[in-house]
């Protein structure tokens, strides 16, 4: 029943983001404008559940070596991480805006990896806990390492900046933010086609979670920042990212209670 509610819910905002495009195509309300505390609710509901997803997912790893969702908390880490810069970070619009868009970019390569590494079924089960505490500490430090080189190639002026000012978005930043959700959104489909092969609650909630964070960062660029349509994105990553939390902590509890055998593909 609750697994239900859930994809309801994930079908309910994007059919509700759907009419809100349609609504801003026909510039009815445009100027609608809901003006909340986006650092702080983006700093609980994104930052805050993405490390504690990379917390469990680390946990989870050192019992069942899954790779998956050792590639899951990276990925979580990544998008939390890009997300807090954007909010706290007083280096200007365009850096900060570039640095999380590309936070974000890196987070969906990582979910589509962790997808492909999810149909192989591989897993790392024979080292002993501390070569797998290497092994966590190595990927998660070199997940904050990349995002750290972003900032700082964004900063020195590499990577060119996705806010043009006076216009709003540059052509990179949209063409960054559709591949993203593309990348989200396939990786989605991936995991969805694993649950039904396994099973697994696991990829059922880690593909809703992907399908939220997929339609959400699509939702955010077609309004403004404090538009209808864009808080429905928001909302779509704050829920997303509890279906993250939901899978890993499943996935936790399955492993360390062993009264269930864990599945080879975990």
């Amino acid at each position: 029943m609750f697994k239900r509610f859930a994809l309801g819910l994930v079908l309910i905002i994007i059919v509700i983001g759907i009419i809100f495009i349609a609504l801003n195509i026909l510039d009815i309300d445009e100027d609608y404008r809901l003006l909340l505390p986006i650092p702080v609710l983006n700093t609980v509901f994104i930052f805050a559940i993405a490390a504690l997803v990379a917390y469990i997912a680390a946990r989870s790893y050192t019992i069942t070596g899954s790779m998956v969702i050792l590639l899951l908390g990276g990925a979580a880490l990544a998008f939390g991480a890009g997300s807090l810069f954007k909010s706290w970070a007083s280096l200007g619009l365009d850096v900060t805006m570039t640095v999380d868009e590309s936070a974000a970019l890196i987070a969906s390569i990582l979910h589509l990896v962790a997808a492909t590494v999810g149909t192989s079924q591989q897993r790392i089960s024979n080292l002993e806990f501390r070569g797998k505490s290497g092994i966590i500490l190595g990927y998660y430090l070199g997940v904050i390492a990349c995002i750290a080189l972003v900032i700082l190639l964004v900063i020195q002026g590499v990577i060119p900046s996705f806010h043009v000012p006076g216009e709003g978005s540059s052509v990179l930043r949209v063409v960054v933010r559709r591949i993203t959700a593309i990348l989200f959104v396939a990786a989605a489909v991936i995991n969805l086609i694993t649950y039904y092969k396994s099973r697994t609650d696991f990829y059922y909630w880690y593909s809703l979670g992907l399908a939220l964070f997929g339609f959400g960062v699509f939702f955010i660029s077609q309004g403004a920042v404090e538009s209808r349509v864009a808080w429905l994105g928001r909302t779509a990553h704050y829920v997303g990212g509890i279906y993250f939390l939901v899978a890993v902590l499943g996935a936790y509890r399955l492993a360390s209670t062993k009264k269930v055998e864990v599945s080879p593909s975990w």
